[in-house]
């Protein structure tokens, strides 16, 4: 299911039209996955300040909550017209990065959110066996803006 065939089926459930009505100003800010769970993607809609979350796959909301951001900073809306790339592709930049950059990392779980930072982007991190998240981030166009692995747990 591509991103244009998640938001129609979210945004033609039942559940979404009878949030929305409360929920005027909220917009589509992200895709959400946990790559290994099988859970499948979620969207995520914001006010800039709170997200509200729908599973696509059952069309469950996680009500509105806070988000983890600088005070001052606002959560960008996604652009439907540039979410071009998608995620079997990225998945395929991503294995390339990790293995050419990284090949010594096992990686047990990875996330892959789908955002607006400065530009609609991919951002994947991955948790690796030695308490290590390597993240990489993917625009639209399957270029790697940047990579990097960084400790979870500080020696000594």
């Amino acid at each position: 299911m591509n991103f244009k065939e998640m938001i129609e089926k979210v945004e033609s459930s039942n559940e979404f039209k009878e949030w929305k009505t409360t929920h005027e100003n909220f917009y589509l800010a992200h895709f959400f996955m946990m790559a290994e769970e099988g859970t499948g993607w979620q969207l995520g809609y914001s006010d800039g300040d709170k997200v509200a979350t729908f599973h696509v796959d059952t069309l469950e909301l996680v009500p509105e909550q806070e988000v983890y951001k600088k005070p001052e900073s606002k959560i960008s809306a996604l652009n439907l017209d540039n979410l071009t790339l998608e995620y079997d592709e990225v998945k395929k930049i991503f294995d390339e990065t990790i293995q050419k950059e990284y090949s010594k990392e096992l990686l047990f779980k990875t996330i892959v959110l789908v955002q607006n930072t400065e530009e609609d982007l991919y951002n994947i991190t991955g948790l690796t066996r030695t308490f290590k998240t390597l993240n990489v981030k993917i625009n639209m166009k399957g270029e790697v803006i940047s990579h990097n692995l960084n400790e979870l747990v500080s020696k000594g």
